[in-house]
């Protein structure tokens, strides 16, 4: 459906939708941005502790939110793109493929596109745009690369083509206005804040045309294409630290608590029996009895009683937070032992069970996320003008889990004495293709250089001439 201006010039419809849009999650991206970086809310406690300790205790927590989003965006890593199609050519396709892997070089993307999964891990969504440059190489179209934290996009889909974006909206300040950039499959549409602004503004009628001389209005996207592309972290474009914000408090809260009981419990508490207060004498004796470095209680009276309380025994919060922990472990899919070794360090079938649930989070999203890789590298080659049709991009992953090399090596050792090939036993441990080729290369060279050459055979000897 083409769009519809008003008589003002504004796609009103399209600027009302990218602000409500941009606005939708804002929150949600804030909280698990302030939980990330240690702002936690002093959350779980009465009128009476906030009223007493809120302003002692209001900078004390034990942070342990970074490490459920760093671990899963650290095993997550583009290594190579690869080029199929049923009517593409070998060559083709390594030429296809090269030429991707030069516009991940050409825009950092070893950097960046961590930073962007790291972002969809961190707020639940995170944006890749794509969009040529002619200054790069004179004459070429150059496909640029530009990672977007959530909040700066907002993208909305085919109500009936899953995973299908209509249109894409893109904002930000520039000379102390807002700048508004609506994205779809045919055209650009520009737009600047009327006056100046610090934030969206509410309304589309705060807007006007962004003209560029030189440039047409709306630009024409000629990609048949939205050049927006969405990664998110679920269905719904969740935080992984959405599930354990409670566990985070409760943390908190525990740590608070010993600290109040230490500082209470840190001097003796004493008591003092067998001695009646209201008479003056004792009332007195009772002023000189001061809890002090310098000072010893004593009394005359034999049946006076003095004794202290015990203090506090801070291991029970301790355990009480390592429960905490824990819980936020089983819930995040965390192995604990990222966060604490007890005991021999994990290995072999043992490391793998705990680390089942992470393994299983991070094949979901190479899954997920090299869809839309493949998608931002299938639209770069559009501008390049290199893409044939009936092409698709795959990408492949670094293996980023841990690695028992011994428990491996015996694992393909017990296969091959099963009676599996020796490129089958290797193959089932993760050894791909080309590593097992390679291998078998090297083994092959070092064969050779280790085996003697065959001296050659002396030639015959003449029989003796025959006489008669």
């Amino acid at each position: 459906m083409p769009p519809t201006y008003e008589s003002n010039g504004l796609n009103v419809e399209a600027i009302t939708w990218a602000l409500k849009a941009l606005r939708l999650k804002t929150r949600q991206y804030k909280r698990a941005r302030d939980y990330y970086k240690g702002k936690h809310p002093l959350s779980f406690v009465t009128a009476k502790f906030r009223a007493a300790f809120a302003d002692a205790l209001c900078g004390m927590k034990a942070n342990l939110m970074p490490p459920f989003v760093d671990i899963p965006a650290n095993r997550l890593g583009v290594k190579a793109f690869a080029a199929k199609g049923a009517k593409l050519g070998a060559t083709d396709g390594e030429r296809l493929a090269l030429d991707a892997w030069d516009t991940w070089e050409l825009n950092r993307m070893d950097v960046r596109a961590f930073d962007v999964m790291h972002e969809a891990l961190l707020c639940g969504d995170s944006y890749v745009i794509v969009w040529p440059d002619e200054e790069i190489t004179p004459g070429e179209m150059t496909p640029i690369l530009y990672p977007h934290d959530a909040g700066t996009c907002a993208v909305e889909y085919h109500p009936e083509r899953p995973g299908y974006v209509i249109r894409g909206a893109k904002w930000w300040l520039e000379n102390k206005r807002v700048r508004l950039t609506i994205y779809t499959a045919n055209e650009v549409e520009k737009y600047i804040s009327t006056g100046p602004a610090t934030s969206l503004p509410s309304s589309a009628g705060a807007f006007q045309r962004f003209e560029i001389e030189g440039e047409e209005w709306p630009l024409e996207n000629p990609y048949d294409k939205c050049p927006v592309f969405h990664f998110r972290n679920g269905k719904e474009g969740k935080s992984q630290l959405h599930d354990i914000e409670d566990g985070q408090n409760a943390l908190n809260l525990t740590l608070c608590n010993m600290l109040v009981a230490m500082e209470f419990f840190s001097f003796p508490q004493r008591y003092v029996l067998g001695f009646d207060p209201a008479n003056s004498a004792a009332e007195g004796e009772l002023t000189e009895w001061k809890s002090a470095m310098d000072r010893i209680w004593f009394h005359w009276d034999k049946e006076t009683q003095m004794g202290q309380f015990d203090p506090s025994d801070p291991s029970a919060f301790l355990n009480v937070m390592r429960e905490f922990r824990s819980l936020m472990n089983e819930i995040a899919g965390i192995p604990p032992h990222y966060f604490s070794m007890s005991g021999a360090p994990p290995s072999g079938v043992a490391l793998a069970i705990l680390e089942t649930r992470l393994n299983d989070l991070i094949d979901r999203l190479k899954i997920a996320w090299g869809n839309v890789w493949a998608d931002v590298m299938l639209f770069a080659a559009k501008v390049r003008g290199t893409l044939p049709d009936g092409v698709r991009m795959v990408a492949d992953w670094k293996d980023g889990t841990p690695k028992d090399t011994k428990a491996e090596a015996e694992a393909a050792s017990a296969l091959q004495g099963a009676g599996v090939s020796r490129k089958g036993s290797l193959t089932r441990i993760g050894m791909t293709e080309a590593e097992y080729q390679k291998n078998e290369d090297e083994r092959d060279a070092e064969t050779a250089k280790a085996t003697p050459p065959v001296a050659a055979a002396p030639p015959a000897a003449s029989p003796p001439a025959a006489t008669e």
